[in-house]
């Protein structure tokens, strides 16, 4: 019971520590609105039927950050303090997997807050700028997460496909990651009829078709729009800002 205690109040310990570094670190955004993060949530505040993304509103970011903001915006409201409160929520959208992943590991407690303040060596440095990197990486943490520790069932792999696709409506970048869950849902439950591979292929394609007409729906833009400024203006930017000149460095 002493045992079961200790372990409780020490996680409790360590998920304040996060809580309060991140909200230490987020109080930079009280004095200076940083570039990306201030489009973003100004973005958010006025997209709506009128005021299209893509369209009216420019961006190269997918539309789900966007959204987040706006729920939280609709809950507290809007203003740079609610900003600053938006801030650590989408911080806490990568660290709150990260702790619950250190806990189910089980570590000592010196690890245990070892792993807590390495983690939280990521914010070093990092400004409000940020926010969006984060929150995608919180995503990707939970979709490897289970896509590690439940290959085998496909009601929990499809859940980490899910997080997935989220991540890649975050930002496009983390799309160079689909050959491995492709590979996942082959491997799964292997050997595995074609028949049951095309249907649960088909599931899949189905679930990101509903997440992303969801999100066209809500914002109000098209395909078109989405795929011009997601992929072509990414990829002329990023070869417009390379110095790279042979293949090597590009890759």
């Amino acid at each position: 019971m002493k045992y079961f205690f200790q372990t409780k109040f020490l996680n409790l310990f360590n998920l304040f520590i996060i809580i309060s570094v991140i909200s230490i670190w987020s109080t930079n955004h009280l004095t200076e609105w940083n570039t990306d993060y201030g489009l973003y949530y100004a973005g958010s505040y006025f997209l709506d039927e009128n005021y299209n993304l893509y369209d009216e509103f420019f961006s190269h970011k997918g539309p789900l950050y966007f959204l987040f903001l706006k729920i939280i915006g609709y809950i507290i409201g809007w203003g740079t303090f609610q900003a600053y409160l938006s801030l650590i929520v989408t911080i806490l959208i990568f660290y709150i997997p990260l702790y619950f992943l250190l806990v189910s590991q089980r570590l000592k407690a010196i690890s245990l807050i070892a792993g807590t303040l390495l983690s939280l060596c990521l914010l070093y440095r990092q400004d409000s700028n940020a926010s969006l990197s984060f929150f995608q990486s919180g995503f990707l943490l939970m979709s490897f997460w289970l896509l590690l520790n439940n290959s085998k069932n496909f009601t929990k792999l499809s859940i980490s496909y899910v997080l997935y696709i989220c991540s890649i409506l975050i930002k496009v970048d983390t799309i160079v990651y689909f050959p491995v869950y492709i590979l996942a849902l082959i491997l799964t439950n292997h050997p595995i009829s074609i028949n049951t591979l095309i249907k649960n292929f088909f599931i899949w394609l189905v679930l990101s078709a509903c997440l992303f007409l969801s999100l066209l729906s809500i914002f109000n833009f098209n395909i078109s729009s989405y795929v011009i400024h997601n992929f072509e203006f990414n990829l002329w930017y990023s070869v417009k800002i390379s110095s790279c000149h042979s293949l090597t460095c590009t890759l």
